[in-house]
């Protein structure tokens, strides 16, 4: 299965080995799939480690797309159905999957000492912040690792995912059908601070990463003088008080990535 550039960025930051991946509203489970393809290949390897055990668990809450989903995989990926549904994590053999039909935020977390990994993708950063916080507060002394791509809002999703103390393991910035995507890996193990803007996509491709600035700077920009325009039209002296720490903060952002904006240009500039 040949996955979308953004799916098979994805997949390459994967750290094996984890005992059970969850891909949750990942575009119809391709990443899963592409996951259960690489696995199955490494167990079939000369070094494989014999003890290779992972369950690979598809997520959505849209009834006929989890049954789309798993009729491709017991076309694809064939097991027999009283495994695929059995929770009793002694029953687990090898490399397997399980489609769950639920909501991301209740995910039926192993509850053991091995590290899980959560993969959620193709949604906006305030959803996908909303189902990390309940995952993190149903489970807060599990080990779980997340690894998101929001489509929008990555400002406030980072700022919220430092707030649960989750740490930074990778991040990356791609480009697919000229649209920018954040890549974030992050892990309630991880002691590496996470940084609101980013810090390390900044350090790739110098092209990528100016455009994307650009493009995130203007996006604020026009965010900033929309809530100008609210304020000073508005005769609601409360209304007005709201919108003006929401220009405090929108300020406070575009000042971080100007910040960024400068460091990039001192790093472009030829020494004499």
């Amino acid at each position: 299965m040949k996955l979308s550039h953004r799916l098979n960025s994805l997949q390459r930051m994967i750290l094996h080995p984890y005992r059970h991946i969850w891909d949750c509203c990942c575009d119809h489970g391709q990443l899963g799939a592409g996951i259960l393809t690489e696995l199955h290949a490494l167990a079939n390897t000369a070094t494989a480690n014999a003890t290779l055990q992972t369950s690979v668990h598809f997520v959505d809450i849209i009834p006929s797309l989890m049954q789309q989903v798993e009729d491709k995989l017991q076309r694809f990926f064939p097991q027999g159905k009283q495994a695929s549904h059995n929770r009793e994590s002694g029953s687990y053999q090898g490399i397997n999957w399980q489609v769950h039909c639920l909501d991301v935020g209740q995910l039926p977390i192993f509850i053991d000492n091995s590290r899980q990994l959560v993969i959620i993708a193709g949604v906006g950063g305030a959803l996908t912040l909303k189902l990390v916080q309940a995952i993190r507060l149903a489970y807060p002394l599990q080990p779980l690792d997340f690894l998101l791509c929001p489509v929008h809002h990555q400002f406030e999703l980072r700022q919220g995912l430092k707030a649960l103390n989750l740490g930074l393991i990778d991040e990356t910035l791609i480009v697919e059908n000229r649209r920018f995507y954040e890549l974030i890996y992050v892990s309630s193990q991880s002691t590496t601070e996470l940084s609101a803007q980013g810090d390390l996509l900044w350090q790739q491709d110098s092209n990528v990463s100016k455009a994307y600035l650009k493009r995130t700077l203007d996006h604020y920009s026009n965010m900033l003088r929309s809530t100008i325009a609210a304020a000073n039209i508005s005769a609601n002296k409360q209304h007005e008080a709201s919108t003006s720490k929401s220009h405090a903060e929108i300020s406070a952002i575009i000042e971080a990535y100007q910040k960024i904006q400068a460091q990039l240009t001192i790093k472009a500039t030829p020494e004499t």
